[in-house]
């Protein structure tokens, strides 16, 4: 070397340097240049490189080496750490000085010796750097323009350069660390605080500023927490006195911060001064979490239309109850004629409907501390009341259920009447299991349906057989529209004057292992199961094809079949109504001895729709009859805004022909008023003599029944037509 480099000169002004830089925490890479530099500036022929370790401890990474041509620390910086791996890579390796006097000849500079040597370097000296702790985290290396070993000054020189190079990259990282972790404290979304024994906050972070009064100095639990318990607190202190970690929930209350629910963790902390304890506490915010479980709860138990409790919270407490043998009732309820309403007028009408229903009923629940009652919405327009009452009987609570129902919803401008029909089973009488005494509480609400609807019925076992046979009978019908296996038979109608027969009723029959199937029971069930728009497609096919033989063979008469108002409920089942019927008509002109009956129940409320398509109808020539005409819950008036062509006297009627009483005189008030509105009237149901004289006497000339004809086959009434022609 040119100069001394162990001089005391150099020590003081060159290492003094490079530790002001250090403590005055400058970058690293500015201090390993200035080192570099300083080395360099004190020998001749050498260059200085600090290259540092990668935190896994396997790869070389460029620290600083000035200068040492670019390529070579381009090809260095990040090469795998080994033995044979240049004069660094192995010093790193071992963790021990490696001295390379000629880098041409020896070995482990054999892969890499040409770049050194282009560059006029014949020989290197790498020291490893070595942190606290003694691992390695770096190399120290001297590169010279000759080949040549170290003296042992030059030996020193090289250990006293890592050492520093050492002191600069631990610093380095520790304040790097130390200002990761501030950074990150800092942006946590969390409040932190640091705190002694006595609960002075030693530190904060913006977070827990934003949360808290800027100017608290303690964070006092037993204030801090609001409305937090004895107990709780003094579960904190406890642990924290015996060091270890408490996490638990508290409300943040007081003056010195925004309410808020927060999760807290407060950690001891080893004191590096060690006087006293210190604490770290960790706060989240979970209020909105709170919220958003809440709101999922709510939503898992309560019915989002009604605020009413669901199907899974009825259940989940019919259950508790039945675990712990605890006698109570179950009311199943179904809105009558909600699908009609819903239908005609729209879903937002429903909707209010089955509001206003919800309210109803919740009103009328008792209040008696005895009993508890939960009132559910269990879907659709089904709702069911969960009621324990230590003996209590339930007929009083169903009688006025039903009553106060019955009473019509004021929905827009209109008066809508619906009603409902209750079910009740009881536990344990009645089934054992929530799904059990569902079942039962079905099937007494069927019963009350069956009834009349506005109603209620008690659950008795015979009803399970005829929910059985429902089933039955139900799964059987759909497979017998389907095999083409329902009948029609045809009730004429007779012109009384002349007795000839000028029309008849097309009747639906259905025929079910051996047993003759009564309308009265399985139409019922099509209109539950959706059944009715395929029966009357098949009756309307039906009876065109016999209006298509009667007129091909000159024995023509009006075939009148009756029409559910399921199937005309709404525009949408109105226009698959016409687009069936008019697809099976033959030729339009046919069309002409069709009547369609449509119920009394129609006419309740003005339906725009169904006027325009029951209009559509007449246009091609159909006659439109109201059938069973005086039973429903319409009046004379709705007569004037449909259009039709004829009213069918219901039987009740020639029921009261010569019976005491004001039936008679109702069923000539409604003749006179046809006649004046130049309808056809025709009066069903005459079995006795007396009545067609009635009948003649006031001027009704067409009539059905007993008395004149029973419902035949097709072969029997192509039989009479022939034979009266």
């Amino acid at each position: 070397m040119g100069r001394d480099v162990q001089s005391q000169e150099f020590g003081v002004r060159g290492y003094g340097g490079i530790l002001a830089m250090v403590l005055e925490h400058r970058p690293l890479s500015e201090i390993l240049h200035a080192l570099t530099a300083l080395i360099e500036s004190q020998t001749s022929g050498t260059v200085a490189s600090v290259l540092l370790l990668s935190e896994d401890g396997s790869r070389l990474l460029t620290g600083a080496a000035p200068g040492l041509p670019e390529e070579f620390n381009r090809i260095v910086h990040g090469a795998e750490i080994g033995l044979g791996v240049g004069s660094c890579g192995s010093a790193a390796f071992l963790g021990e000085r490696v001295v390379v006097s000629d880098i041409a000849t020896h070995e482990y500079w054999q892969p890499y010796n040409s770049l050194p040597l282009a560059a006029g370097l014949k020989s290197c000296w790498s020291e490893p750097i070595k942190d606290s702790h003694g691992k390695v985290i770096g190399t120290f290396a001297l590169y010279h323009d000759t080949i040549k070993s170290p003296t042992t000054g030059e030996l020193t020189f090289i250990a006293e350069g890592g050492k520093l190079a050492a002191l600069a990259i631990e610093r380095s990282r520790d304040q790097r660390y130390q200002q990761l972790v501030a950074r990150i404290f800092n942006k946590m979304p969390m409040a932190l605080a640091i705190t002694d024994d006595k609960w002075q906050l030693l530190y904060k972070n913006p977070p827990f500023k934003n949360w808290f009064n800027p100017t608290l100095q303690a964070l006092e639990p037993e204030k801090m927490f609001d409305a937090c318990s004895a107990e709780m607190l003094c579960q904190l202190e406890l642990q924290l006195q015996n060091g270890s970690s408490f996490s638990g929930e508290f409300t943040l209350g007081g003056n010195d911060v925004q309410e808020r629910r927060v999760e807290v963790l407060v950690t001891p902390i080893a004191d590096p001064q060690g006087d006293g304890a210190m604490y770290g506490w960790l706060m989240s915010d979970i209020t909105e979490r709170q919220k958003a479980a809440k709101l999922i709860e709510y939503q898992a138990n309560y019915d989002s239309l009604t605020g009413l409790a669901n199907r899974f919270l009825l259940s989940s407490s019919m259950a508790s109850a039945c675990a712990q043998s605890q006698p109570f009732w179950l009311f199943v309820m179904d809105l009558d004629r909600f699908k009609y309403i819903n239908d005609s007028f729209g879903h937002h009408v429903g909707d209010e409907l089955l509001r206003m229903a919800a309210n109803r009923l919740q009103s009328l629940l008792p209040d008696n501390a005895r009993l508890s009652a939960l009132l559910s919405r269990v879907g659709g327009d089904e709702f069911a009341l969960f009621l324990t009452a230590d003996g209590a009987e339930p007929e009083a609570l169903a009688k006025q259920l039903v009553i106060s129902m019955s009473h019509p919803f004021d929905i827009e401008g209109r008066r809508l009447h619906s009603g409902i029909s209750l079910g009740i089973a009881r536990y344990p009488d009645d089934g054992l299991t929530p799904d059990n005494l569902f079942q039962a509480a079905d099937q007494a609400m069927y019963c009350a349906k069956s009834a009349g609807r506005s109603t209620w019925r008690h659950f008795a076992p015979q009803m399970r057989e005829s929910a059985a046979r429902t089933a039955t009978l139900t799964s059987a019908l759909k497979e017998a529209i389907a095999a083409d296996e329902l009948t029609l038979v045809y009730q004429p109608i007779v012109d009384i004057n002349s007795q000839r027969i000028i029309a008849a009723e097309a009747l639906l029959r259905w025929r079910y292992e051996g047993e003759d199937i009564s309308p009265v029971e399985f139409i019922p069930l099509a209109e539950s199961a959706g059944l009715i728009p395929a029966i009357g497609e098949l009756v309307r096919h039906r009876a065109l094809k016999l209006i298509d033989t009667l007129c091909r063979a000159n024995t023509p008469i009006k075939l009148s079949v009756n029409v559910s108002s399921f199937e005309l409920w709404s525009d949408a089942q109105q226009a698959c109504f016409l687009d069936s019927l008019l697809k099976h008509s033959i030729e339009s002109t046919h069309l002409s001895w069709l009547i369609l009956e449509i119920t009394e129940s129609l006419l309740l409320e003005t339906n725009s729709g169904l006027i325009k398509t029951l209009e559509q109808l007449r246009q091609q020539g159909i006659w439109i009859a109201i059938d069973d005409f005086g039973t429903g819950y319409s009046s004379l008036a709705y007569l004037m805004s449909f259009p039709m062509d004829c009213i069918k006297l219901d039987k009740s009627f020639m029921a009261t022909v010569g019976q005491p009483g004001k039936g008679e005189a109702l069923t000539e008030a409604i003749i006179k008023m046809s006649h004046a509105m130049e309808l056809c009237v025709v009066a069903e149901g005459v079995e006795h003599p007396q009545q067609l004289e009635f009948l003649c006497r006031h001027q009704v000339l067409k009539a059905q029944g007993f008395l004149l004809h029973r419902p035949m086959d097709e072969a029997a009434l192509m039989a009479l037509l022939r034979a009266q022609n």
